[in-house]
């Protein structure tokens, strides 16, 4: 999608390095998307996050006569900052800042330095223009810093965050793309960030843009294992049918057959519902050997349970055709005790067919077990038969 494309990243700036510096060296990006917020206020946009910081952080310095007591480190930026802003607003940062003046932000906390100075320009009272390419990050950077904002709910950069989401990007398709996109990005670190993937598909479906759920849903299936997971269980809780889903997973499986475990493929496949599918998919994922045994076997007990409803559905149906004709009587009631003994002989049927299923979901998951082990001990004996062998070469020399 060309929509993609307005984002561009800017120079990089590079400074002297000197004692007052609030910063070594910072990067950022520019939008042309400052026009979506309709607040007045003086706001820092995308291409000016660290100059804004600067006068912010000099300004708390001649207010308070005091220098920045805190160093902390972002990527291969050093932020030199105040403690007391920092700590009142986060409380991550209060809780590591105790005791130390010197801190690094580093994975799993996915922040960048272009996402911290504008958290932290926020901390000293700035405020922040939201657009759908900041969103995502800094509502991410909330949650791992622990930016709560106490009882002021006006100055919350959590709630201004929800609250953009909400009014602007989840009525529009173009922004909830970019949301989306934003969100593969930062997989799968944060909850948050699934938890924005399911939303931003729920958006999708309201407004009713099939095509651009499955262009997303394709572009996943270059993800990561972990992360592709993660949007696999985003989709499932807002689809009342799975078929799209089966689609994708079935298409990621073979793309990625031999790089992913069978592990990992039964974390994939437990994201559909087989009750959920349409009887020609059910049936294909019944007879799909990409498919890891755990599933298949779910998908051959789902199809038999959907035949055991049909047959007592069609029983139901006839046994419920209204008054019979005179002179009928003795026959149709001969008819309804049939249907009421296939009924209980399909009910039969159906207890145990779920529990021979039952048997052998188990037993495969055991004969699984008994592989690993044996690949384990397999694994050791060869190692162990290398071993006597360059002993035996040693000491033949």
């Amino acid at each position: 999608m060309n929509r993609w494309t307005s984002l561009g990243l800017v120079d990089t700036i590079n400074e002297e390095e000197e004692e007052e510096d609030y910063m070594d060296h910072s990067s950022s990006f520019s939008s042309s998307s400052s026009s979506l917020s309709p607040s007045t206020q003086p706001r820092i946009s995308l291409s000016s996050p660290s100059m804004e910081l600067e006068s912010r952080v000099n300004k708390w310095s001649l207010v308070h006569n005091s220098k920045p007591d805190v160093l902390v480190h972002v990527g291969g930026t050093r932020f030199h900052l105040h403690k007391d802003p920092l700590s009142r607003n986060s409380g991550y940062l209060k809780r590591h800042l105790i005791d130390v003046n010197e801190l690094t932000l580093s994975p799993p906390l996915n922040i960048t330095a272009e996402t911290f100075s504008l958290v932290t320009a926020f901390c000293y009272g700035a405020h922040i223009e939201l657009t759908p390419f900041n969103v995502v990050s800094l509502r991410v950077a909330v949650e791992l810093l622990l930016m709560t904002g106490g009882n002021d709910v006006r100055n919350n950069l959590r709630n201004s965050t929800e609250s953009y989401l909400r009014r602007v990007v989840f009525v529009n398709v173009d922004y909830i793309s970019i949301v989306l996109r934003s969100c593969l990005a930062l997989l799968p670190e944060s909850q948050t960030t699934a938890f924005l993937v399911g939303r931003c598909i729920e958006a999708l479906t309201e407004i009713g843009d099939g095509d651009c759920v499955n262009e997303f849903l394709e572009q996943a299936v270059i993800l990561p294992a972990g992360n592709f997971v993660v949007v696999a269980e985003a989709v499932q809780q807002h689809f009342p049918r799975h078929d799209l889903l089966y689609r994708v997973v079935d298409a990621y499986v073979k793309e990625h057959n031999g790089e992913i475990t069978e592990e990992e493929k039964v974390q994939i496949c437990n994201s559909i519902d087989c009750e959920k599918l349409s009887p020609p998919l059910l049936l294909h994922a019944v007879q799909n050997p990409k498919m890891p045994l755990r599933f298949i076997v779910r998908a051959m007990l789902q199809e038999q349970n959907n035949t055991r409803r049909s047959i007592i559905a069609a029983a139901d149906s006839v046994a419920s055709t209204g008054d019979p004709p005179a002179g009928h009587e003795h026959r149709d009631s001969t008819v309804t005790l049939e249907l009421l003994l296939q009924r209980d002989m399909a009910a039969r049927q159906n207890y145990r067919l779920r529990a021979a299923m039952d048997s052998t979901s188990s037993r495969i998951k055991s004969l699984e077990k008994e592989l690993e082990e044996m690949k384990k001990l397999i694994s050791k004996e060869s190692e162990r038969i290398m071993e006597s062998k360059s002993r035996s070469v040693m000491d033949s020399a």
